[in-house]
């Protein structure tokens, strides 16, 4: 799977071809947000591996790509990563 948001350096151009690709046109404001998300996700997951953290975003956005109304998207992916992300850190931390 390719990683639209991976490494600390946002690449947008990545970002909007993998968008495009999968029939969505992402805003560069939707872009920027969800390498923000990206960023604080790491910082809540420290002893996570950063790409562990890129894949599960990047896996939770394509699925909410061809969605019509776009605003919520970045927000949407947090909330469920940081779902995902707690309960598999839950599991394997007891």
């Amino acid at each position: 799977m390719m990683c639209a948001f991976r490494g600390s350096t946002l690449a947008v151009g990545d970002v909007m071809g993998a968008a495009v690709k999968h029939g969505t046109h992402p805003s560069r404001g939707e872009v920027e947000a969800v390498s923000q998300v990206v960023h604080r996700l790491r910082q809540q997951f420290p002893e996570l591996p950063a790409e562990a953290i890129d894949d599960a975003v990047n896996g939770r956005y394509v699925e909410l790509d061809g969605r019509p109304i776009r605003d919520f998207v970045p927000i949407l992916v947090e909330r469920v990563v940081l779902s995902d992300l707690i309960s598999g850190h839950r599991s394997t931390s007891t």
